[in-house]
């Protein structure tokens, strides 16, 4: 079979898996470990499917053994000296990639400059409290059975926190090791899709042009621990919303639409940071909202789009977002403020992103991870209680 036809089924197969989040917690990190493994990112790769065999579900994944141990063997392969050879005019000519109107990123060394150390203003929504449908019939298993929640009423960040914001707590407390991992993942990259906060020193400063961005990269450990601090820091409660409070927030309270935008298809600025005709361009194997462009390919700046009817941005699309729970299975009978379980092995997120097609943007969706996943795509919000 030509090598060019193998390369474009295997471009295919990785999207494909990345594009479409599955319930099954080691087959997203194998996938994902295979996206680092063919990039050549060894190390990320074997903690990736470490990280699979810790899952519940690792049965699944007969194969993580050996996939370890390849990467290992590619990771020690010795490196050849390259061999001098005379340049010719046309071989020192750079090379250009060609000119692009998608939101192109802005050189990793451009000049950058610590945020000053003041907490953001609190400029939290209300989210009056009320009883919903909490799930729903046409999404998956794990959205069943749908049931009756009660909600007191508290207060919601209108945005997804930010580079600009998570880069004072970096600063104030440094990039510390919790479950494993570093709270965020410096080096993380997906394409041209990478984490915009650098370090050099022990100061931590955010890539010119994307302070206002979400921050991503962060594990669910890195999420908490800026909810600590900035709670010690303003004397607010801050948290992460429960599974139930995203939900009821972003479907607008008890309306409980199907995206945060409502129930039909996105519109312009009505709509939200998903997969679209954008993204299309970059990505031709996507499942995308056909004939919807919202102009990204990537993450957005946060605020970019309108908010729903609650007055909250993005709850819909541009990144997932960390929610406190553990992951379990929902209850039949009605519940007032729930929690989740007291204990578990993985943590839900919620949202949709911007790889996001129809099914996986809908407010009633869940997703779920090891607390010391870090993608991409994923960053949070904050809440806390109303007073």
């Amino acid at each position: 079979m030509p090598k060019l036809l193998l390369f474009c089924i295997s471009l295919l197969l990785v999207t494909a898996q990345v594009n479409a989040q599955s319930d099954c917690c080691c087959c997203e990190a194998r996938a994902l470990g295979q996206k680092d493994f063919d990039a050549k990112r060894y190390d990320s790769a074997i903690k990736k499917w470490e990280s699979a065999k810790r899952c519940s579900d690792a049965a699944k994944c007969k194969d993580l053994d050996n996939l370890i141990a390849k990467a290992k063997k590619e990771k020690n392969k010795p490196v050849p000296k390259p061999t001098p050879k005379k340049t010719t005019p046309a071989q020192t000519k750079p090379n250009k990639k060609p000119a692009t109107t998608d939101n192109k990123p802005k050189p990793i060394d451009a000049v950058v400059k610590p945020p000053q150390d003041t907490p953001p203003p609190d400029r939290f929504v209300k989210i009056e409290g009320g009883t919903f449908q909490m799930g729903s019939e046409e999404g998956d298993s794990d959205e069943k059975p749908v049931h009756s929640v009660t909600l007191s009423s508290f207060y919601m960040g209108p945005y997804e926190v930010t580079n600009e914001e998570y880069c004072q707590f970096l600063n104030a407390k440094g990039n510390q090791t919790e479950g494993g991992v570093e709270w965020i993942d410096l080096s993380g990259a997906y394409d041209d899709e990478k984490c915009r906060i650098i370090k050099n020193s022990s100061i931590f400063s955010v890539q010119s042009g994307y302070e206002r961005y979400p921050v991503i990269f962060v594990s669910w450990y890195g999420a908490k621990a800026y909810c600590d601090w900035l709670s010690a820091k303003t004397g607010l409660p801050y948290r992460l919303p429960t599974e139930a409070e995203w939900e009821y927030a972003a479907g607008n309270g008890v309306k409980h639409t199907k995206y945060s935008w409502g129930n039909g298809l996105p519109s312009g600025k009505k709509g939200g940071n998903v997969a679209d005709e954008t993204a299309k361009k970059r990505y031709s194997g996507w499942t995308i909202f056909e004939g919807y462009t919202d102009g990204y390919v990537y993450s957005a700046p946060v605020g970019s789009f309108e908010p729903n009817e609650l007055g909250l941005y993005d709850m819909s699309g541009n990144v997932w977002e960390w929610c406190a729970d553990w992951k379990g299975d929902y209850p039949s009978s009605p519940q007032t403020d729930p929690q989740g379980p007291g204990s578990g092995s993985r943590r839900v997120y919620r949202g949709g992103s911007w790889y996001s097609f129809p099914v996986y943007a809908r407010c009633a969706l869940r997703n779920l991870f090891t607390p010391d996943f870090r993608f991409s795509s994923l960053g949070f919000r904050l809440a806390r209680a109303a007073r």
